[in-house]
C-alpha cells in the first residue's frame, strides 16, 4: 500500500475494513477494524458480534462533535453519513484499532458483512433469510439480492460459515 501511494499520491487517503474468525477446538476467536460486521445466529438468535467502529459508537462528546462538523461542513453537512465516518481502517493514512472477541462453543452459522448489506437490511428480515432451508451460497444470494433491490449504495459483501 505504501508503495501504491508513493507512485498514486490521491490514494493517500484509501482505507479498507476488516473482519476475521479463526475456529479452533470449537472457539471463535474474532477480529474487527471498520464497519464490517460479524453476526452469529445459534439456537434461533442472532446476535451482532462486533461493533462498528465509527463516530456513532465512539466515546467522544457526540454532541460536541455534532456540533463542531456543522460548523465546519455548513450546509453540506449530512447527520446521515456523517456518525458513519469511520474512527479505524486499515490504510497508509489511517488510524488503526482493532477489536477482539472470543466466544466458547461457537457452532451454528457465523455470517460476515459489509455496509452494502448490512446497511440495507432490516435484522428481521437478515434472520428470516439467514433461517432458510437453503444452502449458503442462496442465502447469501438472497441477501445480496435483498439489499440492491433495497438500493444498496455501497459494495456488497458476504460470507457465510457453518461450524458444526
Amino acid at each position: 500500500m505504501k508503495k501504491y501511494v508513493e507512485d498514486f499520491i490521491e490514494a493517500k487517503d484509501m482505507g479498507t475494513t476488516l473482519s476475521a474468525i479463526l475456529i479452533a477446538n470449537n472457539n471463535a476467536h474474532i477480529i474487527n477494524i471498520g464497519d464490517s460486521r460479524i453476526y452469529h445466529l445459534k439456537d434461533q438468535s442472532l446476535n451482532q458480534i462486533t461493533i462498528d467502529q465509527n463516530l456513532m459508537n465512539s466515546n467522544y462528546d457526540i454532541q460536541k462533535i455534532r456540533q463542531q462538523a456543522q460548523r465546519y461542513y455548513g450546509t453540506k453537512f449530512n447527520e446521515n453519513t456523517y456518525w458513519k465516518s469511520l474512527t479505524s481502517a486499515l490504510g497508509p493514512a489511517k488510524k488503526l484499532k482493532i477489536d477482539s472477541y472470543f466466544l466458547k462453543n461457537s457452532n451454528g452459522l457465523f455470517c460476515l458483512t459489509t455496509d452494502g448489506i448490512h446497511d440495507f437490511i432490516d435484522s428481521k428480515t437478515f434472520k428470516d433469510y439467514l433461517d432458510l432451508k437453503s444452502s449458503l451460497k442462496t442465502k447469501a444470494k438472497n441477501i445480496i439480492k435483498y439489499s440492491i433491490n433495497n438500493l444498496s449504495t455501497d459494495n456488497l459483501s458476504i460470507i457465510l460459515l457453518e461450524v458444526l
